[in-house]
């Protein structure tokens, strides 16, 4: 948390975030991100993976937007019920979908998700600053990347991370 508020004020005083960027397999870290979050919430993470994917990226800043949006699938998500994480080569690009089952967010609540300080009256009742989201749209933008949400009833949310892919 005092991460992100550090990162929040360096971005509102106009400063880019510090970001050392390598050769990535995406799989593999999502990997990893997974194995520590079934240690924590149990093992309802679910990871559909094209393995040869690789971006130029942040290791550190990806995963912390992967798990940030994991995380947040589990806090405002249906108990009980599996979260899953796609990643795919969609044409010149990587996509990351994470996905839960539960309410769907609002079209309102959907265009404040990214701002900072703001969160969505159903997020009132769970702690939080309302920065993850803000902070995980600028990471991607910094990776040239993209982050929405599509959530509807019946449907369930999912938030997709695009990213580009590492040519040869």
């Amino acid at each position: 948390m005092i991460q992100n508020l550090l990162d929040a004020s360096r971005l509102r005083a106009g400063e880019s975030l510090k970001l050392e960027f390598e050769e990535c397999n995406l799989d593999s870290l999502i990997q990893d991100v997974v194995e520590d979050l079934n240690f924590a919430y149990g093992e309802r993470f679910v990871v559909v993976s094209d393995t040869a994917l690789r971006s130029n990226c942040s290791r550190k800043e990806i995963r912390r937007v992967i798990e940030n949006l994991a995380i947040n699938a589990v806090k405002y998500g249906a108990a009980n019920t599996p979260i899953t994480l796609t990643l795919e080569q969609i044409e010149t690009h990587i996509s990351l979908t994470i996905h839960n089952e539960g309410n769907p967010i609002s079209s309102e609540a959907q265009s404040i998700l990214f701002q900072q300080f703001r969160r969505t009256i159903s997020a009132e009742d769970q702690t939080g600053w309302g920065l993850g989201l803000f902070l995980a749209k600028r990471i991607i933008e910094a990776h040239q990347g993209t982050i929405e949400v599509e959530s509807t009833e019946g449907k369930g949310t999912s938030f997709i991370v695009k990213l580009p892919k590492l040519t040869y």
